[in-house]
Parts: structure tokens; sequence; C-alpha cells
């Protein structure tokens, strides 16, 4: 988790002449130098309403808690930070985020060693496994089926309303298909194989590689969820005409969407503990590269090869090295809701 405090702000907006709060609250973020009341500053110009923080929270991990709360209440979000709340689920956010920021102030320490654990290059040694780590293995397992059943569920939501929108450029206030420019990228190993001593002489930058990986091949394989294959259909595009219809919704693509962005919900919060068991791992790792039987931690330095260097030598050369890939429409599911309950 970065470490980057900040604060949570709970903003409304009430009307000047009735003296009523509208349910529109926007949760956003300040960092270092400016501060909640700046930022309701600079929503009051422009705006006919008076506009006022309702709650304001700090914490030291401000961009995981502002996305983590999002998440958790997708099915009231209205569009960016805005979200549509009774007295009473404001309230209950409150609490939430609070809660939510009182966690990461108790696990600051473990969060801070973790990120200086990360700048220094592991060993060749192993930890033996204790009692601490395989409680939190056996933790993370569990969530791991959690997980793995709520990403199901996402991919299934998803994929009836993808079919729901075939042959069509979306349905309104639910999902849309986005055009995509064409992009082009440096084919390094296309360089490696052609001239192994050109692409050897550009090997000349350093950088620090970590790589977390917890060893869940323990577990069982009849006991893990395997997708269903048979819910991709990413390869259905539509057509420049069909992407130009928007298709109203209907009761059934509603439902699918409710359901999608409660799964949101329940998935940002098993990924927030995942979180904090991970850092307890990492912090028993140590300097060792890794706990026995339960996780790897390695970080080592790695020589990458200098594009940056190769383009400003080379540049026909490098060139002759780029590959364009066709620009494809981009699937998207809101994860908001703009329309009546």
């Amino acid at each position: 988790m970065e470490n980057k405090p900040g604060e949570l702000y709970f903003m409304f907006e009430k009307d000047w002449l009735t003296e009523k709060r509208t349910n529109y609250i926007k949760i956003g973020i300040v960092r270092n130098t400016r501060s909640a009341s700046d930022r309701a500053g600079d929503h009051q110009t422009g705006n006919p309403r008076l506009v006022e923080n309702l709650a304001v929270i700090q914490t030291q991990a401000i961009n995981k808690l502002e996305t983590t709360l999002h998440q958790r209440l997708a099915p009231y979000r209205i569009t960016g930070e805005w979200f549509d709340l009774t007295e009473t689920q404001i309230a209950n956010a409150i609490d939430t985020a609070k809660q939510l920021a009182s966690e990461v102030d108790s696990a600051q320490r473990t969060f801070i060693q973790c990120e200086q654990l990360g700048t220094q290059i592991s060993t060749d040694l192993i930890t033996p496994a204790n009692t601490e780590a395989n409680d939190i293995f056996d933790t993370l397992k569990n969530y791991k089926f959690e997980l793995d059943a709520v990403k199901l569920k996402l991919k299934a939501a998803k994929s009836g309303i993808q079919q729901a929108a075939m042959k069509s450029g979306g349905v309104r206030g639910i999902c849309k298909w986005s055009p995509t420019a064409p992009s082009t990228r440096f084919d390094k190993t296309k360089l490696q194989k052609t001239d192994p001593q050109l692409w050897e002489k550009y090997c000349t930058k350093h950088k620090l590689q970590t790589k977390f990986l917890i060893s869940f091949d323990r577990v069982s394989r009849s006991s893990s969820i395997e997708p269903n294959t048979d819910l991709d259909l990413e390869d259905t595009y539509p057509t420049d005409a069909e992407l130009k219809i928007e298709l109203a919704r209907q009761p059934v693509i509603e439902m699918l969407h409710a359901s999608y962005l409660q799964l949101l919900t329940e998935q940002a919060l098993i990924e927030w503990k995942n979180e904090f068991l991970e850092a307890e791992l990492k912090v028993l790792c140590g300097e060792t590269q890794g706990i026995e039987n339960i996780c790897t931690w390695k970080r080592e330095h790695k020589i990458d090869f200098d594009l940056e260097t190769f383009k400003k030598e080379n540049p026909d050369l490098a060139t002759s090295f780029m590959v364009s890939s066709g620009g494809r429409p981009r699937f998207e599911v809101y994860d908001y809701r703009q329309y009546p309950r």
C-alpha cells in the first residue's frame, strides 16, 4: 500500500433558498499543501448552491482509501466522485472511511517497513515458516477462494451485459464500446533475435525488479475455481455503423448491472484485507527472498534494454523495429449508475 498522506472529504450541496441539502455527496481527496477547505472553495466558484464539507478524514494512504471507498460505494455512484446517498448511507460511508483510515494508521509501521525492504536487494536465503506465517497464509488462501468466486461472477455479469449490447455501441447508462486509436511499440524480442550483439550493446540500463508471489500451488486444485472460457466475448466487435447505435435499457440488463456494481463492493473489501496480510508476509520475509512453502519476494537488479538511447543513436533502425497494432473497440461496463433504481 502506497504511503501518501492526505485528506478524504465528504462534500455536500445545499440550496440557498430552501436550505435543503441534496442527496449528492462528493467523496474526493486532497494531498500535501492543499486542504479540504481549499477544495470546497474551488467547487463553490460557479456553483449556485452552498458547498461545504460534511466530514474530513486524514489518512496516510490517501489514494488507496479513496479508491477502495469509491468501489465499495459503486451501486450509489452517479459519476466521477459524486454519489447519491441518503442521510443514513452518508453516515455509514463516513463511519466506513474512518474505520479504513484507522486500519491504515494501525498498520502504518508495517507498510513503512515494506517500502524500505522493497528498495533492498534480497538475499538467497529462505526464511523457515513459523506459526504466524502459516496463519496468514491460511487466511489468504480463504480470501483467494472468495476473490476467485467474485471475479468469476463479475466476468459472468460483464459477459451478460456485453451480450445484451451486441451489434451496438452500448446500452444507455450501463455500458459502451469505445473506439481506440492504433498504437505502435518497439519489438525488443525481434531485435534480440535479429542482432544479439546489438541487443547486448544496449543492455546497460539497471533497475530494481521486485516480484512477490504467494505459493497458492499448495492449494488443492479441486477446490479452486476455474474460469469459464465460454464467458469470453472479447473477439466480438461491433462495426463502425453499429458503434453509433445506443440501445435503451431493459429490466434484465439493469439487474445485471446492479449485480455487477454490488460485486465491485465485495471485491474491494477482499482486496483491502489481502493487502494488509501480504504486507505482513513481506515483513516476515525481511531481507530473505521468501518464506518456505508460503511466498517468494525476490528483489534484484536487472539489466534492461536502454530503448531511449538506442532510438537516439539509431533512429532509422529503431523505426524498422516498430510494430503497429490496429485500434479495436474497447468494451466498458460503467462502475456507476446514472438512472433510477
